[in-house]
């Protein structure tokens, strides 16, 4: 008895489902999620404590590395965007 109560019930949401699905272009509703790596910020570096040659040249590749981090970060943020369209 439940069963044909609920019959066209299910009948009608299934039609519905369908059609909608049919009438647009993308089929997949929900966005791509953001890769967690990309949501990570890359650490700043500390600045030298002194003067001396090898802090300064220490810092320089340590920051290297960080603006290297940032345009990897970029470049996967432009990816993932491109991706949704």
């Amino acid at each position: 008895m439940l069963l044909k109560k609920t019959s066209p019930m299910v009948l009608a949401i299934a039609l519905l489902a369908s059609t909608a699905c049919s009438t647009t272009k993308n089929h997949s509703v929900t966005s791509k999620p953001v890769p967690q790596a990309l949501l990570v910020m890359p650490q700043r570096p500390e600045p030298p404590n002194d003067g001396s040659q090898e802090a300064i040249l220490t810092h320089a590749v340590e920051f290297g590395r960080y603006v290297k981090n940032l345009e990897n970060q970029l470049r996967g943020w432009i990816g993932w965007a491109t991706e949704r369209e």
